[in-house]
């Protein structure tokens, strides 16, 4: 950003521009609040209410499904890579695995937060460079290319490669 003085109000109309803007509606409705019911809460997340009870795992599928339906997302199976390698990433880790084994869900969420941005930008730094070498170099971008090119041909043709 440019540097401007502290009192001095920040323009950045020549800087920036919106591109694309998306609005939706997710739900419309009523809420009723019954105060003799009793029941149970549903387990609190950040995208709803989760689905069933606390001690399943929700695939990441689920999470991609929950994510498009709650956020108007349209990731697909396909990113489910993404997410399958910070959770990777998580398990491998080992202050992570020591946090996990050693403080109860509710208290490993404080340090999970504090890695999980960590993870993402990292993630997203491996692929950047990953991107910018098979880009810039030509060795290893025929190197990869043929390797894909068999193995998608096989698959479509369903000759041999399983996933």
């Amino acid at each position: 950003l440019p540097k401007t003085d502290p009192g001095e109000r920040l323009n950045l109309d020549d800087e920036v521009a919106l591109e694309s803007y998306r609005l939706q509606k997710i739900e419309e409705g009523d809420i009723v609040m019954q105060t003799s019911t009793e029941g149970e809460l549903g387990i609190a997340s950040d995208v709803g209410v989760s689905y069933g009870n606390k001690d399943e795992h929700a695939p990441i599928s689920l999470i991609i499904e929950v994510l498009n339906d709650k956020l108007g997302t349209e990731f697909t199976p396909a990113d489910q890579l993404f997410f399958d390698q910070i959770e990777e990433e998580f398990v491998q880790d080992e202050t992570m695995q020591q946090q996990a084994k050693s403080n109860s869900k509710e208290n490993f969420r404080y340090g999970f937060e504090d890695r999980f941005m960590d993870f993402v930008i990292d993630r997203m730094d491996q692929n950047g460079e990953l991107f910018a070498r098979i880009m810039d170099d030509n060795k290893m971008s025929t190197i990869i290319k043929d390797l894909m090119l068999d193995r998608v041909y096989d698959r479509l043709n369903d000759t041999g490669l399983s996933s």
